[in-house]
């Protein structure tokens, strides 16, 4: 019996000694200066809590110091004692839990079932860290640490989420306006996502994608261009790629890439309400035509050409231009020098454009009025002139003496021409000598005035006989008709016409 009892007596003693109270924590510190791949073989790699010590306890408090050096520290636990595996730990503080730190802080580590607990050192980098391993029966608090407790949860919906309606500790119900399905969050027709504090918005960004639906946008990686719905299809996004000078029409800066830049072209920028190119290269219309409801200017700003100037050309004149006459082309444009148009044809050199007069008279001749070749006048008629004298004594005028000028006058042009004056003179101061002159046969011909017209005295012109027949038909000339001899020795008769 006293065999027996002395025995119970020993066993007791060695549990005691061998086993801590079971409400008694167990504190285990260690630096850690070195790294360890795994076994943790390397000394002071890693700070550990083994069976049974572990086995006891419900949690263990992790804390670090000492890692300024951000080392990296892996939490690891294993059931079997030989597999190790990441283990979550909570910060005491609050907030998600870790499998590893590169800082200072707080954990608290579920261990419970576990035969052994370790904080390893995966990646050394300096200094000396302090890890402190600290057991406890006490589960592991809500929310990994930092406050816990319990509450109450209100009946809710399916996919509906979950919030805190008041402070406290009951979660209820958020209501339709947000709910979660196959992998979506939708919100309905009254939920607004208010993000007017955050500095950025991050949307889908993939390799090749483009906007599937309406509403959709995403940025593709590999065009570098952002897509989204627009009129029912896939459209890109257009940006500016630094901000345009305003009044300036943007142009596309990439043949891939969504992308906008200033052109030349200006709206009332350099002159107000007109379009203006401030380029070099001109502007072309390779099909089509060019057409303005005003009107267009080329060349320096055109002073003239108002605000609501319509239906006109203006033009900048400039000594050179740099213009090339080439074949299979023809040009304009206005000359600094000539203060005019010239212009090339077909590759020819250039010429001056006529101008014509401000005010003319049809079928009148029509001169230049300078040496550059540009301007032109108001010429007057065209006039024909039959002179003859007389055979006679001293001169004196004699019947037929007229015949010899008959034809003087031709129209041989291919048109008709049209009489508007005819007029005479005589050398005689009293003179007498009188003229009737027809188309065509002397004297037979059809008259061209109403009645003889009597020649002015002293080589000075009668006024016009009254025409009345000025059709002066091609192919044909003009006899004299000198239908009164007179007393004069020299005659002349002119015909003013114009087509």
């Amino acid at each position: 019996m006293k065999k027996q009892l002395s025995f119970l007596l020993l066993a007791l003693a060695m549990a005691l000694f061998l086993s801590p109270p079971i409400h008694a924590q167990v504190v285990s510190t260690g630096t850690i200066t070195a790294q360890d791949a795994g076994t943790c073989a390397t000394s002071h790699a890693c700070v550990t809590l083994t069976w049974p010590l572990v086995a006891q306890f419900a949690t263990v408090g992790v804390n670090v110091t000492g890692n300024g050096s951000a080392n990296t520290l892996q939490f690891e636990g294993t059931v079997d004692g030989t597999t190790f595996v990441s283990v979550q730990a909570f910060p005491v503080a609050g907030g998600s839990s870790v499998t590893s730190t590169t800082g200072n802080g707080a954990w608290q580590v579920q261990v419970g079932g576990m035969v052994e607990f370790r904080v390893r050192c995966s990646t050394f980098v300096g200094g000396t860290v302090t890890v402190q391993l600290q057991t406890s029966q006490a589960p592991l608090m809500s929310g990994g640490g930092g406050g816990g407790g319990s509450g109450t949860v209100n009946s809710g919906t399916a996919t509906h989420f979950a919030y805190y309606a008041g402070s406290g500790t009951a979660v209820s119900d958020m209501g339709a306006d947000f709910v979660f399905g196959s992998h979506t969050i939708t919100g309905g027709a009254s939920a607004i996502l208010d993000l007017h504090s955050a500095s950025t918005l991050f949307y889908p960004v993939s390799a090749g994608c483009s906007s599937a639906t309406t509403g959709s946008i995403c940025y593709d990686t590999t065009n570098k261009n952002t897509h989204i719905w627009t009129n029912g299809a896939d459209s890109i996004a257009a940006a500016e790629a630094s901000a345009i000078t305003s009044g300036y029409i943007p142009k596309s800066s990439s043949s891939t890439i969504g992308l906008l830049a200033a052109s030349a072209l200006n709206d009332g920028v350099t002159t107000a309400n007109t379009l203006t190119y401030t380029g070099s290269g001109g502007i072309a219309a390779s099909n089509g035509s060019i057409t303005a409801s005003g009107s267009i200017a080329a060349g320096s700003s055109c002073t003239p050409m108002g605000a609501s100037a319509h239906g006109g050309v203006c033009m900048g004149e400039n000594a050179s231009t740099g213009w090339t006459p080439t074949s299979g082309f023809d040009y304009i444009r206005a000359d600094s020098t000539l203060h005019g148009f010239e212009g090339s044809v077909n590759g020819g050199s250039e010429a001056p454009l006529v101008q014509g007069p401000t005010s003319s008279t049809a079928g009148y001749l029509a001169v230049f009025s300078n040496t550059t070749g540009n301007i032109l006048k108001n010429g007057g008629l065209f006039s024909c002139t039959e002179v003859w004298g007389g055979s006679g004594t001293s001169f004196a005028m004699q019947s037929g003496d007229d015949l010899i000028v008959k034809n003087g006058c031709y129209n041989d042009s291919g048109v008709t021409r049209t009489i508007v004056a005819v007029k005479c003179r005589s050398d005689n101061a009293s003179n007498s000598t009188t003229v009737n002159p027809t188309f065509g046969s002397d004297g037979t011909g059809t008259t061209i005035l109403s009645g003889a017209l009597t020649c002015g005295n002293s080589y000075a012109y009668s006024s016009s006989g009254t025409v009345s027949n000025a059709s002066w038909t091609t192919g044909t000339g003009i006899a004299p008709g000198m239908a009164t001899v007179g007393n004069a020795t020299s005659i002349a008769l002119i015909v003013e016409y114009h087509y």
